[in-house]
């Protein structure tokens, strides 16, 4: 399955961690950032368009894998312990107002592009628990990428998730993050 970026196993076989790959969503204006300064705001529309139906079509993917394994845990890179509340409460509330279809309820399910396959698999009725990846402190030093932040830090923050998923879950451990997340080395370190 190529969604499945990663399987480690760490401490004699006592943890395996499925490391899922993301695709991220960003805002359409951290999207037009990237694209050259003459792009017609037609020309990003339709460019942004396309980048949400990858993001959707690789939420899909990741569906399919995570209906598979059947976790009772998911950990979720970009999130922190004190939004772990909110995430739960606003897919509730995605799945509320899906029986009212309506403006609300459109604008309620493009947040699901959002939050990602975990979300949606939520709002469809799996129980899964949501767990926080991130240290909110790291995060905030580094996301978004910002001037200064260095791959020494970018080591420390997954170093982190490792001290966190590792110290909390059974194995296996299903974690999503992007794709050019390589553990392997912070499993050596804790």
């Amino acid at each position: 399955m190529p969604e499945v970026a990663s399987v480690t196993v760490h401490g004699n076989g006592s943890n395996t961690i499925i490391h899922i790959a993301d695709w991220h969503f960003v805002p359409r204006e951290h999207f037009a950032a990237e694209l050259p300064k003459d792009a017609t705001e037609a020309e990003i529309d339709e460019l942004y368009a396309e980048f949400l139906e990858s993001v959707a079509a690789v939420q899909a993917q990741q569906c399919v894998v995570l209906r598979e394994l059947a976790p009772q845990r998911v950990w979720l890179e970009r999130l922190t312990d004190e939004q772990v509340d909110d995430f739960r409460g606003l897919c509730e509330a995605i799945r509320d107002v899906r029986s009212n279809p309506g403006p609300l309820a459109e604008m309620m399910e493009s947040d699901l592009t959002e939050m990602g396959a975990v979300a949606r698999l939520i709002v469809d009725g799996h129980e899964i628990e949501v767990m926080a990846a991130e240290n909110p402190e790291l995060l905030r030093l580094g996301f978004p990428l910002r001037d200064g932040f260095t791959e020494a830090d970018e080591e420390r923050r997954e170093s982190e998730m490792i001290r966190r998923i590792v110290g909390v879950s059974e194995s296996p451990i299903v974690v999503i993050l992007g794709d050019d997340h390589d553990l392997n080395d912070n499993l050596l370190d804790g």
